[in-house]
């Protein structure tokens, strides 16, 4: 295992956009969504209405779409691996403590 990997939460989100006030409809493959920490920048594409990341676990990330065509507002995520629990991975949103 390289050691870069170590401490990383693997995890896949769906991506939508919103036109006209109307939610739902996924964002284009090639829609470029980026996760920045004081130490790292991780930039992932959409594939499929999704978007596959590998974060570190317990580091806050400000996301942020890298696509001329579209616009967000950052938010706060944090990666909590809790499988070793038996619980699962998760992306907390930390704009409303929720679970993305």
């Amino acid at each position: 295992e390289d050691l870069d990997s170590i401490g990383r939460v693997s995890y896949s989100l769906p991506v939508f956009y919103s036109k006209d006030g109307n939610n739902g409809t996924p964002a284009e493959d090639g829609v470029k969504i980026t996760f920045t920490s004081p130490y790292e920048t991780v930039t992932s594409e959409v594939k499929n209405g999704k978007v596959s990341f590998a974060l570190k676990e317990d580091m806050n990330y400000v996301v942020d779409v890298d696509d001329p065509r579209y616009s967000m507002e950052s938010f706060p995520m944090t990666m909590k691996d809790k499988s070793e629990w038996g619980a699962g991975k998760y992306a907390f949103n930390h704009t409303s403590c929720g679970i993305s």
